[in-house]
């Protein structure tokens, strides 16, 4: 009898040791790629101490140049946007994945504390292929603003783009990499933040220091961020960015006379009416980013 009772103590204690051990991932461990990539050093947590040990030795260092790849949970519902849950960031042979989905909530929040100054920070600069969509997800999703560079947008003009960055990576760094059909492996993921990182290093070498006019603009944000959500009470402000977006798309040529329309009357609006407008985002509850050490 008294054995039954003890069982009975520990056994929902052990349960609740099992799924709080299963929601806290701290991994480190060397992938071998079996394609034409080094062996890639990995960080894989969901914790800020094993993260913060790896963004300090980037943070110390003269090159802050950095691969950037997010990913994506699946749509949770048709009128539902699909939130980041992952967060990759590569130098050299050092990839670091954040998970965020321990932390997310049903309304958008700023990001932990040190991993939105790492990202915000003046000095660093991202580059990879599609970061112009990755950037306007963290800016209003997180209220994050990344100095970025997209491969598509502006780079280097000896890039020979096609087939993204599987074919980038094959043409100008001589590698044979088959491209994935998904990037839901986490191998996956890693080849492709490395690659992120890989091509800005060997063009960096080989046509040196990039100008930054490439870097992404908020007005090119803007454009590519209000379907997304957008964080209660955001510390950025939009304003200038939204009435550069409408000045370039009103003097883009365009048959569509009643999007010029459109357009043409969203910016003549006064200045009242688009703060207003800012209101209609804020959503109701705690945009406090709690997060377990």
């Amino acid at each position: 009898m008294a054995v039954r009772a003890a069982m009975l103590l520990v056994l929902p204690m052990l349960v609740l040791g099992a799924r709080i051990g299963s929601s806290q991932k701290d991994v480190e461990y060397t992938l071998d790629t079996y394609y034409q990539v080094p062996d890639l050093d990995v960080v894989y947590t969901t914790n800020m101490r094993p993260a913060l040990r790896v963004l300090n030795v980037w943070a110390q260092q003269q090159d802050r140049d950095f691969g950037l790849f997010i990913r994506t949970m699946p749509c949770q519902g048709l009128f539902y946007p699909r939130r980041i849950s992952m967060i990759g960031i590569s130098r050299g042979h050092r990839v670091l994945l954040f998970d965020l989905k321990p932390c997310l909530r049903p309304w958008p929040q700023p990001l932990p504390d040190f991993l939105e100054d790492f990202m915000e920070h003046e000095n660093h600069t991202f580059w990879g292929m599609g970061l112009k969509d990755t950037a306007a997800r963290l800016a209003f999703e997180f209220d994050c603003v990344i100095r970025c560079v997209d491969y598509r947008i502006r780079a280097w003009p000896q890039m020979q783009l096609g087939g993204g960055l599987y074919g980038l990576a094959n043409r100008h760094l001589r590698m044979a990499i088959a491209r994935p059909d998904t990037l839901r492996a986490l191998s996956s993921q890693l080849v492709h933040t490395h690659l992120q990182w890989a091509v800005f290093d060997y063009f960096s070498r080989l046509y040196g220091e990039a100008d930054p006019a490439w870097q992404i603009t908020k007005a090119e944000m803007f454009g590519a961020g209000p379907v997304y959500l957008r964080v209660a009470g955001a510390k950025h402000d939009w304003s200038s960015a939204r009435l550069e977006w409408m000045h370039t798309m009103h003097e883009r040529p365009s048959g569509n006379s009643v999007l010029q329309r459109a357009l043409g009357s969203l910016r003549s609006r006064p200045a009242v009416e688009e703060e207003e407008e800012d209101g209609d985002w804020e959503v109701e509850g705690d945009d406090v980013f709690t997060h377990a050490v």
